[in-house]
């Protein structure tokens, strides 16, 4: 009794869902991994632009407490201060961008684990189909070997009746 198991192109269309949603997650979490690494990049090159206008706001605060300033200096480091600062309002807006497209991908991340978890039910479901079928099939072959020993029993014993 080696009959194949009648639902065995679904078994495998099911493993081959599970393989793609796999794939498919795997991708869309590296998106997502380099979108966080991009934000990441921008904030701490925001913060350092930050650090270097507050440091060098600070060095010539104490420059002009210690010596007299002429003002084209003082122009030139207003200018010089103006343009970190809209630099810095640059990567602001672009990191605002970027967590804005973090968000939506990890929209499509979930969607992606959704799809993988119910492809592997669907998978499960199969697979338990097969079992339970599995289970049938030696079961039925186990009692048609047992029908056929008492068959063969009841041969035996008859046969020593009229030979007696």
């Amino acid at each position: 009794m080696n009959e194949d198991y009648p639902l065995e192109v679904l078994l495998d269309l099911r493993a081959d869902a599970v393989d793609e949603a796999e794939r498919d997650l795997a991708s869309e979490v590296g998106r997502l991994n380099e979108l966080i690494e991009r934000r990441d990049e921008l904030g701490a090159r925001r913060q350092r632009m930050i650090d270097k206008r507050h440091a060098r706001e600070e060095a010539f605060r104490q420059r002009r407490r210690d010596e007299s300033v002429t003002g084209a200096e003082f122009a030139q480091i207003r200018l010089f201060l103006k343009g970190l600062d809209i630099d810095i309002e640059q990567l602001r807006v672009e990191q605002t961008r970027i967590d804005e497209r973090v968000e939506d991908q990890t929209s499509v991340v979930d969607l992606r684990r959704d799809e993988l978890a119910e492809a592997k039910a669907e998978l499960e479901v199969v697979q338990r189909h097969r079992a339970d079928w599995q289970a049938d099939r030696e079961r039925l072959k186990k009692r048609r070997q047992a029908d056929a020993m008492d068959e063969l029993g009841t041969m035996v014993w008859r046969g020593g009746e009229d030979g007696t």
